[in-house]
């Protein structure tokens, strides 16, 4: 991303499969790239944002019966649920960690690390079953 006066007005682009680059003069750039914003903030010397990729686990699960109109659900600890698609048997849950168990984290290493099945047994199943009869 060239930068002049503060504002974007040009961006290097990656011609994929071929070969080189190409210049794309523009007025504006959207920065597309989710938590990893603020390192591409900072390799083109653009003020940084306030963001980092976090570790996140997302469960699905299956209830062995069906339960209709479930809407998102947010418990007071900040565990929510929703179902899942237009299945009334299946459903998503999470809860973000406690700060001190949410470090940064930047990797370069693109392999997701796997769920933490302790998490779902010690945290958010404890949370469903207290909170859903």
């Amino acid at each position: 991303i060239s930068v002049r006066n503060g504002r974007a007005e040009s961006v290097q682009v990656e011609l994929g499969n071929r070969s080189g680059q190409i210049t794309v003069n523009c007025d504006d750039v959207v920065l597309a790239a989710g938590p990893w914003s603020a390192q591409v903030c900072e390799r083109s010397n653009i003020e940084s944002l306030p963001v980092a990729p976090r570790l996140r686990s997302t469960f699905i699960f299956q209830s062995k019966d069906e339960v209709p109109g479930v809407p998102l659900t947010v418990c007071p600890s900040g565990q929510y649920f929703r179902r899942e698609g237009e299945s009334s048997t299946r459903f998503i849950t999470a809860i973000s960690p406690d700060e001190a168990n949410d470090p940064d984290i930047w990797t370069d290493d693109t392999d997701a690390p796997e769920a933490d099945s302790h998490f779902w047994e010690e945290v958010l199943w404890p949370g469903l079953a207290e909170r859903v009869p």
